[in-house]
């Protein structure tokens, strides 16, 4: 057992450090990362990835896996004699995305915020590029910022519960009808620019 004040993860069968994580408000854990002995975080793992309900908590809250695969990656802590384990919800990940799934999650970590922007401002630029694995419309970079105000308006982008290296994280719902309506306001925007642009031109 940890002592009391660690942030644990634990199931049934015993706890660990947790010392990164993302979830939505209902508990449905998109990023998981934790520190212990490996048989501990081996059990954790098989916990989530079978997803078995109402056998996880966080810190005494309890966490839902999410019906979806978990991309993972380990690391032993020789100088400590336990292991780092961080599994992360595929649709977190850029190109894992699969068809069916209706959400995915832009979370920013600590190591991509190099050029001193805001967390917000990170997840506000891959927008479109996931949006774009997803969507069967087509979306310009430059559209990043109507499309994020677009998508918080409407309810289709949410913000997370995160914490560690995890500095923020969005539930994005892929509502296809909706996101169509906002791109086709946005491209009848760009066209009316362009002909007033020409407009322009010709008459000076």
């Amino acid at each position: 057992m940890w002592p009391i004040g660690v942030p644990q993860i634990r199931n049934e069968h015993g706890s660990a450090k947790r010392n990164a994580f993302a979830h939505d408000e209902a508990g449905n854990l998109v990023y998981l990362g934790m520190v212990g002995h490996k048989t501990v975080l081996e059990s954790i793992r098989a916990t989530i990835q079978a997803r078995h309900r109402k056998k996880l908590f966080l810190q005494g809250r309890p966490v839902f896996p999410l019906p979806m695969h978990y991309s993972q990656t380990w690391q032993h802590l020789p100088d400590y004699g336990t292991y780092h384990a961080a599994l992360i919800a595929d649709p977190a990940l850029p190109g894992k995305w699969q068809p069916g799934e209706e959400v995915i999650y832009l979370l920013v970590f600590e190591g991509e915020l190099l050029d001193g922007s805001t967390p917000e401002t990170q997840a506000r630029r891959v927008l479109t590029s996931r949006l774009s694995e997803t969507l069967p419309i087509p979306i310009l970079d430059e559209w990043h910022e109507s499309l994020w105000e677009a998508g918080q308006r409407e309810n289709l982008i949410v913000g997370l519960e995160t914490g560690g290296d995890c500095q923020e994280g969005y539930q994005v719902q892929l509502t296809e009808s909706v996101w169509k309506e906002v791109i086709t306001r946005l491209l009848k925007e760009r066209k009316t620019q362009n002909c007033t642009s020409d407009h322009r031109t010709l008459t000076s």
